[in-house]
């Protein structure tokens, strides 16, 4: 797991960058993202899996909480999606 200092970055600080893939053609090859609960510190950008702040670095007290839990879920495109929440 990588470890991220919070306390001085501002809002749109890259924090994490997810990958998956999908070894199909087209659209069912097309991977998104998104939180599996919403978050109001963070948000992922659905096309590349960029995981960033979206509140002031002075929202991260290490002394109230030291370590925060996202849930990802990464889908295809097809119909139906198939998605994955596996880290590897």
């Amino acid at each position: 797991m990588p470890f991220v200092y919070l306390l001085y970055y501002s809002v749109g600080t890259e924090v994490l960058r997810l990958y998956a893939n999908d070894p199909d053609n087209g659209a069912n090859g097309t991977v998104r993202y998104s939180l599996v609960e919403q978050s109001s510190l963070f948000q992922v950008f659905a096309a590349d899996g960029r995981i960033t702040t979206i509140a002031p670095g002075s929202s991260f007290d290490r002394e109230t909480q030291d370590t925060y839990y996202l849930t990802v879920r990464a889908s295809d495109a097809g119909n139906p999606p198939r998605t994955g929440i596996n880290i590897h």
